[in-house]
């Protein structure tokens, strides 16, 4: 295994961990040439950032070819329903045409609001 997916492989183990742990950061950001590793974090975000019974009203996935950035930030701007947190996930943000317009959001998330930015090669 060559040095930088060994690293990878660590931090990554080391994001699911807090996670398990219920530590969530307001702003993921997941990339890399393959989807392995990202596609890893963002489901280990999925399976436990919000409880299942809560998930219709709290927890949100969009796709970069069928969104734009106001309706992410729009989705990141809401305040979640009966839950601490909700969850917005926007999957293949490679493919959004205005992916660059989310800087706005993210230079001032929410504390309520745990995005999930997920690109792939």
């Amino acid at each position: 295994m060559a040095k930088n997916t060994e690293n990878m492989d660590m931090v990554c183990r080391q994001l699911i961990a807090d996670i398990k742990k219920g530590e969530f950061s307001p702003l993921y950001l997941l990339m890399g040439e393959e989807p392995y590793y990202p596609d890893m974090v963002c489901q280990a975000i999925l399976d436990n950032c919000i409880a299942e019974e809560d998930r219709d009203f709290n927890q949100t996935v969009l796709y970069g070819t069928e969104s734009n950035a106001e309706q992410v930030i729009s989705c990141a701007r809401r305040y979640p329903m009966m839950s601490d947190r909700q969850l917005v996930v926007l999957k293949e943000a490679q493919l959004m045409k205005d992916v660059d317009n989310l800087l706005a959001y993210c230079e001032n998330p929410l504390d309520s609001t745990v995005l999930v930015v997920a690109m792939h090669g």
